[in-house]
């Protein structure tokens, strides 16, 4: 079948996908926090256009398979934009490579996996380029919460909090990484547009350009940061 559907821990679904078809069902169940989601195989998006999911509150397992070639490009998204609109408190994304990102729109809170991070992500990477209006950034527009061990290379656009990771950052982020070219207005960085909360052990090897807050590594800060570097040319007035 397209979607294998088995009894987990207690009353838990596991719902394994194997084709687009799968992953398009994903968006029925999107918003029950008790299912899992696990990709048993590489996909390719190439025959759609504009898909993600809008919100989603279960786990989400790549179980290192990549999905390629995801595009999103509509005048009608307002906010919260990426493969994942907005990740719900308590909700998992893990394992996961987004390949071929092409996303571009006027709105705010853009990335290429997450819009909007408030659940946890881990073991995750996005290859591509974002383009969006405030709160951009090439693996999550806006970060609530934590995230270990990804990264992201592309290059990113955007006006205010740009960055090559997060546009602007309210959570945790620890071992991650950005590289390629960062472009943007006010509060721009190499690898977080604005930081309000925690990075550590984290680069960018990004070329930055922007007018006011303007960084190699984060635009404006008013928190911790602890054990980063950032190399890579940066222009700005501020």
């Amino acid at each position: 079948r397209d979607v294998e559907r088995s009894r987990g821990l207690g009353d838990v679904y596991k719902r394994q996908i194997y084709n687009i078809d799968g992953l398009k069902d994903i968006l029925g169940f999107a918003q029950i926090p008790e299912y899992k989601f696990r990709l048993m195989t590489d996909i390719d998006l190439s025959a759609l256009l504009s898909y993600y999911i809008p919100i989603f509150m279960g786990e989400f397992d790549g179980n290192n398979h990549t999905i390629s070639n995801v595009k999103i490009n509509t005048p009608f998204i307002l906010f919260e934009v990426g493969f994942f609109g907005h990740l719900c408190f308590g909700g998992k994304v893990s394992n996961l490579g987004l390949v071929n990102v092409n996303i571009t729109v006027r709105a705010n809170k853009v990335g290429g996996l997450l819009g909007y991070n408030r659940g946890t992500v881990y073991n995750c990477y996005v290859a591509g380029n974002i383009t969006g209006d405030n709160y951009v950034g090439g693996f999550i527009g806006y970060n609530d919460s934590t995230v270990n061990n990804c990264y992201t290379i592309g290059n990113v656009n955007g006006d205010e909090y740009v960055g090559g990771f997060v546009g602007s950052n309210g959570g945790m982020l620890s071992e991650c990484y950005a590289a390629g070219n960062v472009d943007g207005n006010r509060n721009v960085g190499g690898f977080v547009g604005n930081n309000v909360k925690l990075v550590s052990v984290c680069y960018a090897i990004c070329n930055v350009s922007g007018s006011g807050y303007v960084g190699g590594l984060v635009g404006s800060n008013s928190d911790t940061v602890i054990d980063c570097y950032a190399t890579g040319s940066v222009t700005g007035n501020d």
